[in-house]
């Protein structure tokens, strides 16, 4: 039995969270296909998976330090007792700076002493990472800090996004100090996070971070679980989701391979 999982963000026009809807108000359809919601769930306390992702290559250098005070505040204000956290440093390659943990402390320490330099190896990073997440089941998210310039992997962008696309894991890009003059760059960080179910922030300086740290954990604790049966047979290539609420706005998964 495919039983397909999307976790859906509901939003007035002012882009703040709905909360207290009904499954009725919900319609699912796949590849225009209506479908009967199975399970609903308002996932206010489920347990949280981050990963945090710090690109420090010698393209952040200015605003390196001010990237990781404020990941370690994320951790601080995000992670609850029974959530979990990781840490993830990288520049010519990625490096699991600290494992799951809900110890702030620990997670506080992984991060100190991180330093500038290197080449950017973007997509093999989001890769490691997003296979470091396999076998947790839940909601998991990943915050990608980077200016998304890539200039070392080996993976190319489309095999990682396909990675990403399979492995069900939010992204939450930022985009640090990207002008609209970095439209290949831009355009890297707005696809990997809504074909995954997160969302693209764009700032001039890292000091905006709290803010947008806070809108994430905002969303994530404020979230609609669907979970219905799908109708198609086993293998085939990607399926289109669509997520609809009459006058509100939604985010989920655009589709899945199954």
């Amino acid at each position: 039995i495919n039983m397909v999982e999307l976790y859906t963000t509901v939003s007035d026009r002012k882009g703040r969270p709905v909360e207290g809807l009904h499954k009725e108000a919900f319609v699912v359809r796949e590849e225009g296909e209506p479908h009967t919601i199975q399970r609903f769930e308002h996932v206010q306390d489920l347990t949280i998976h981050a990963g945090v992702v710090v690109d420090a290559s010698t393209s952040m250098r200015e605003e390196l330090e001010e990237a990781v005070d404020s990941a370690v505040g994320f951790f601080e204000r995000v992670i609850r007792p029974r959530d979990r956290a990781a840490a993830v440093i990288f520049n010519d390659a990625p490096m699991l700076s600290v494992p799951f943990t809900n110890e702030i402390d620990v997670l506080r320490a992984g991060l100190e002493g991180v330093e500038s330099e290197g080449e950017t190896a973007l997509y093999d990073t989001l890769v490691y990472t997003l296979h470091y997440f396999s076998g947790i089941r839940g909601k998991r998210a990943l915050i990608l800090l980077s200016d998304g310039e890539d200039s070392r992997s080996r993976f190319s962008f489309a095999e990682a996004l396909e990675f990403a696309q399979r492995s069900g894991v939010a992204i939450y890009t930022i985009a640090l100090g990207l002008d609209r003059r970095h439209i290949d760059s831009r355009n890297v960080l707005t696809r990997l996070a809504n074909e995954t179910g997160g969302r693209f922030f764009s700032i001039s300086s890292a000091r905006e971070l709290d803010a947008i740290y806070d809108a994430i954990e905002q969303e994530l604790r404020s979230q609609y679980l669907l979970v219905y049966q799908s109708s198609h047979v086993e293998g085939g290539d990607f399926r289109r989701v669509e997520v609809e609420v009459a006058g509100l706005k939604t985010r989920t998964i655009p589709g899945y391979y199954p």
